[in-house]
């Protein structure tokens, strides 16, 4: 004869229950087994050895007793290299052809422009490296520009002669 299924959860159910509420109780209980919270503090509980004796430890410490003094090191002064700025003579006596920019001494020129107004005339940006200061300059033909002579100003270009070196500083 089988039971009906509401009897049988109900025998399952009070033959289970005791052992459940043993296992509960006994894992949930605040008070630990003393010799087993005594066992694994001992694992964990590092003993002091005295490795080497207090004179030999000494004498180890006098050994590098030498390295804990601060060495004074004399260092001289270190001058840093002055930048290059522009070019040098040298570059600047190589300066030809068609560029964006030149330099005569400590000075580069950009062109910025070229006007007409009753004579054509362009402006150039001077500025000077070694204290960085700009300004514009107007230059028409003939004028000087250092030892560089502007022989010609076209629609987008300023023709400079030094000799037999033409320079020609276009705005594009």
């Amino acid at each position: 004869m089988m039971l009906p299924d509401i009897k049988s959860w109900l025998i399952a159910f009070v033959v289970v229950s005791p052992v459940a509420v043993w296992d509960a109780s006994t894992r949930l209980s605040s008070g630990l087994d003393e010799s087993v919270a005594k066992r694994s503090n001992e694992a964990f509980t590092l003993k002091p050895r005295l490795i080497v004796t207090e004179q030999e430890l000494s004498e180890t410490l006098a050994l590098f007793s030498s390295y804990d003094k601060e060495e004074v090191v004399a260092v001289a002064p270190v001058k840093p290299a002055p930048k290059k700025v522009g070019l040098t003579q040298q570059e600047q006596e190589q300066q030809k052809g068609k560029l964006n920019r030149f330099y005569v001494g400590d000075l580069r020129f950009v062109l910025k422009g070229i006007f007409t107004d009753n004579d054509r005339f362009a402006v150039l940006y001077r500025e000077n490296l070694t204290n960085g200061q700009i300004d514009e300059v107007r230059v028409t033909q003939d004028q000087l520009i250092g030892p560089y002579k502007v022989t010609a100003i076209t629609e987008n270009k300023v023709y400079f002669a030094l000799e037999d070196r033409v320079i020609e500083l276009a705005i594009f």
